[in-house]
Formats: C-alpha cells, structure tokens, sequence
C-alpha cells in the first residue's frame, strides 16, 4: 500500500477528536471563568448584605432619632401654643407727657382714672378680638403734667393725684409711673421698655402711645430691621401722628375721647413775687404783731403778721415757699402745714428767694438725688 495515502487517513480520522478536544478545552475556560465569577459575586453579596444590615441598622437608629425629635418638637410647640394663647401678653405703653387724658376724666379724680383704665381695656380686647393678660404701663412727668394742666384750666393738682391713684387701683397690671422732670426721661424708659416687649416670644401684640412723638421713629425703625413691626399698633391721641412715624405706615387705633386731641400750650411762669390770685386760707391762729414792722410794709387785713428779727424764711410757722415762689402755687392747698397768710412784698419774696438759693438742699448735700432740681428753691453747690 502506497504510504501517503495511509498518512492521509491518519490525519483524517485525528481531525474531529482534535476539534473535541479544543471544544472541551473551551468549555473549562468558560466553567472556571463561570466558577470564579459566581465565587466574586457571592462574596460581593455577602459584602453587600454586610453593608445593607449596617444601613438597616443606621436606619432603625435613625428612626428612632427622628421620633425622639418630633416628640420634642411637639412639646415646644405645645410650650409656644400655650405661650402665644393661654399666657400671650398684650402690652400698652403710653407717653403720659403726649398722651393726656381728656378733661371728662381728669375733672372726676380717682374715680375718673377708673373709668379711663375700664375705657381702655374695653377697647383694647375689643381691638383684638380676644382676650389676654393686658400689661399697661403710663410714664409721665408728673410735675410737668401738673403745671401744664394747672395753667390751662383743666384740673386741679389734686384732681391729677385722684386720676393717677384710680388708674393704678383699677387693675394689678395698670400703672401710671412718674419718672420726674429729667430730660427725656419717660422717653428713654419707654424706648427701652418697647424694645424689650417686642423681643418677647410671648408678647403678642403692643399699643404704643407715642406716635406724636417722632423722637420714637428710631426705635420704631430698629424693630422694622429686626421683623418685630407687626406686633405694633399705634395708639393716637392727636389727629395726625408724627411725620417720621407716619411714614412707616403702622396699624392705628383712636379711641374717641380718651385723651385729649389738642397739644396744651406750656404754662407761662409768674413772675417774681407774683401771688396766687386765691391763697388757700390757713387755719393757724393770728401771730402778735411785731413792734419792728419796717415802714412801707404791706398791711393786708387778717394777714400774718412777720417776725421781722427772724429771717423770711424762719418765720414761726414758717412761710410755704411754694405758695410764694413756685410758678404752680401750693398744691395742698389749706391742707398744707406752712402759713400761706404772711403778707409779704415783692421784696420780701425775692428776699426768701435769696435766703434758701443759700441755703444747701438737704437732698443734695447728702449725695441723693433731688427730684426738684433743677426748680428746687435751695441751693445746689458742685462738690
């Protein structure tokens, strides 16, 4: 037999088997490359759940975080709901020097300060349309006041001392609150005051009495920058408030004869020597006429006789230098403990003037405040 054809037959019956054996080989490379990328995968998912039970724990603890936070939550809403409406404060703050009550009220003294204070309380809730804890405070320079309304006619020393008193009995909450003859004194108290209320969570609405007053437009403006304006309302005695406060366009409220509508000129001072037209008569008992009386002085019937070897002002009872002196007069009136029966000239009276100017006050020289100066009738000295 020819040897090439016996090779051929070899090579074709190897031929097949070769081509199995390159398939089988093939199909180990793709089970292993199967094999090893099941073995990734699975220790990739137990990688994952790893992670995943992390995260569900993270979760739960999460949860249970976010719970504890609403729960507070709750409760500082529960705190501020009952702040705002259960215990929210209403407050009205008057200029008592801008804001005067009106004439109706004044003339009736304390039971006049009643009725204002009912009046306003009325009008407030009425305005508000609820009810709350009202908080009214009234500063004012009592002094001034007195003069003003004295000089005007309007009412009497007394009768201003009844209304301050029937004010502040009508209500736990009601004040009238004299912060003397300093300047600017009810202003800066009631800048401040203003400027603490409305900082106030718990402070849900303010009347403000000082719209006439354009001095307040600062502090009004600083609540605008600190978002606190809309708890304002404007509580006008005057027509018109002023300009800068105006300009701000706040809520306003005017009660129809509560204070008067008018500005009251300032009281003109008497002057020096001039007496009160009608002296309030003392009950004291005739002094003996002097035998030293000086030529020239003023003989009026049923006057006090004056101890002329005494000074003006050690006269026995002494004279009251506010009957004599003051622009106002004495407000007590025939209650007072001083004489107000001496008669005595222009002289005399600019005399005593003299004497007391001399005389130290008593407040002052003990390092306390003087609520008369700088009217007080004695002498301060710079220590």
């Amino acid at each position: 037999m020819d040897m090439s054809i016996c090779d051929e037959k070899s090579s074709g019956d190897n031929g097949p088997l070769s081509r199995w054996e390159e398939l089988i080989g093939e199909q180990y490379d793709i089970f292993a490359r199967a094999v090893k990328r099941n073995a990734y995968l699975e220790s990739k998912v137990v990688e994952l759940e790893r992670e995943v039970s992390v995260w569900k724990l993270a979760l739960t603890t999460a949860d249970k975080e976010k719970s504890r936070h609403e729960e507070i939550i709750r409760d500082l809403e529960e705190t501020i709901n009952l702040l705002h409406d259960d215990n929210s404060i209403v407050l009205c703050l008057i200029d008592g020097d801008g804001c005067i009550p009106s004439e109706a009220y004044l003339s009736l003294g304390k039971e006049g300060g009643r009725r204002a204070a009912a009046r306003l309380t009325q009008e407030l809730v009425t305005s508000m349309g609820r009810s709350a804890q009202l908080y009214t405070v009234v500063y004012f320079n009592r002094w001034g006041l007195a003069d003003c309304l004295e000089a005007n006619d309007i009412c009497s020393f007394r009768e201003l001392d009844g209304y301050v008193l029937g004010f502040n009995q009508s209500s736990p909450l009601f004040s009238m609150v004299d912060v003397g003859s300093g300047k600017e004194a009810a202003d800066s108290k009631l800048r401040e005051v203003l400027k603490m209320f409305s900082r106030l969570p718990q402070t849900k609405k303010i009347y403000f009495g000082g719209g006439h007053d354009g001095g307040y437009a600062s502090v009004l403006r600083s609540l605008e920058t600190e978002g606190l304006l809309h708890k304002l309302t404007m509580l006008k005695s005057y027509p018109r408030l002023a300009h800068d406060v105006e300009d701000l366009n706040l809520p306003s409220l005017t009660i129809e004869g509560l204070f008067m509508n008018v500005r009251l000129p300032s009281p003109v001072p008497r002057r020096p020597g001039e007496r009160d037209p009608n002296p309030s008569p003392s009950p004291r008992a005739m002094s003996p006429e002097s035998d030293n009386e000086p030529p020239g002085a003023p003989k009026v019937p049923g006057a006090r006789k004056i101890d002329y070897s005494r000074p003006i002002h050690k006269q026995i009872p002494p004279a009251c230098m506010y009957h004599y002196l003051a622009t106002h007069g004495c407000r007590d009136g025939s209650r007072c403990r001083f004489a107000h029966d001496y008669s005595l000239s222009t002289e005399q009276m600019t005399k005593l003037r003299t004497e007391l100017m001399r005389t130290p006050c008593p407040h002052s020289s003990k390092t306390q405040l003087c609520r008369a100066y700088p009217h007080c009738f004695y002498g301060h000295y710079p220590s």
